[in-house]
């Protein structure tokens, strides 16, 4: 995963589960632009391994376009051809992004109480961003720009509660 790219992406796939989302997978690509996906399961029992021709909603972030919401492309389906721009800005706060994806009750149907997740029951509790912090940068859209507003959002997520939790999971597992 991207340096930069990965702490936000936990934050957001942490303020999901807290807003209701049952997550079926997420991921992060960097080619010639950075994007992430997070995969919405139906439910807590969707298995991804057990899919068969079921389609999922697909929060997608891309860092020249921003926030994204589009089915799961069935077999000779484009992309492009389903997706939705969320009303949010390009590094819109995690909660915000969740809060977002949750108004619409065919994404995030009820609201989760099933489990706490350990110590983040607020994803944001005591975290905010640094002061000048951009939601809105602006970027070119081609390839090799860097847009220091962009990076420097990014960057600030190594300090939210979800990275930190997710880093000390995976040291105390020794990965």
């Amino acid at each position: 995963m991207h340096d930069t790219q990965a702490p936000d992406l936990m934050a957001v796939v942490v303020a999901l589960e807290a807003a209701g989302a049952h997550i079926a997978g997420f991921d992060l690509y960097t080619d010639e632009d950075r994007r992430l996906y997070v995969t919405l399961a139906a439910g807590p029992d969707d298995d991804p391994e057990d899919a068969d021709d079921t389609q999922r909603w697909v929060l997608g972030w891309i860092d020249d376009r921003g926030w994204l919401i589009f089915l799961e492309p069935g077999p000779g389906e484009s992309l492009g051809s389903c997706l939705t721009e969320l009303p949010c800005s390009l590094m819109e706060l995690p909660e915000d992004v969740a809060a977002a994806v949750a108004a619409n009750r065919t994404l995030v149907p009820t609201p989760r109480t099933d489990h706490p997740l350990p110590g983040l029951e607020e994803p944001g509790r005591g975290w905010q961003p640094p002061a000048g912090y951009v939601t809105d940068p602006e970027v070119s859209g081609e390839p090799g720009d860097v847009c220091l507003d962009l990076e420097r959002a990014l960057a600030s997520y190594c300090q939210h509660p979800a990275w930190r939790a997710d880093r000390e999971q995976q040291l105390a597992a020794g990965q």
